[in-house]
């Protein structure tokens, strides 16, 4: 029921947070990758460590709602944004997930040869008549 919850929030490309659900939702979603796929390597000791600071304090809240919407954006990393400050591993890989997005079933040019000198076989997309819903 919270995965449907969350299929509502998207686009979370959108940068302004709407604190709909509360942040350990959100903080659950990024730890578990199911918000940003591409993000597997947090560190759950630091984000305990950091969580298990004074209340009063300021540094221990975090915005997950914010981070999780800043993390989606497609410039994330771009200069001038505020993630700037990260190990290019994790840039790299933002920018690979966004290839992978924009792809398509048959985004191919059959005519162009392979590695082997060969055109690679023709993947034919499904027609819509064809394709089965999930239910």
């Amino acid at each position: 029921m919270l995965d449907h919850a969350i299929s509502f929030l998207n686009p979370l490309t959108e940068t302004s947070t709407k604190y709909v659900l509360p942040p350990p939702v959100w903080r659950a979603g990024l730890l578990s990758g199911k918000l940003i796929p591409y993000l597997w390597d947090l560190d759950p000791v630091v984000i305990r460590e950091k969580d298990a600071a004074p209340d009063g304090s300021e540094d221990s809240r975090w915005d997950w709602e914010l981070l999780a919407r800043q993390l989606a954006q497609p410039n994330a990393f771009d200069k001038g944004q505020p993630l700037t400050d990260v190990p290019m591993g994790l840039a790299n890989r933002r920018r690979i997930w966004q290839l992978l997005d924009d792809m398509y079933l048959g985004d191919v040019q059959p005519s162009m040869p392979n590695v082997f000198g060969r055109a690679p076989f023709p993947i034919e997309p499904p027609r819509p008549d064809e394709m089965q819903e999930d239910d």
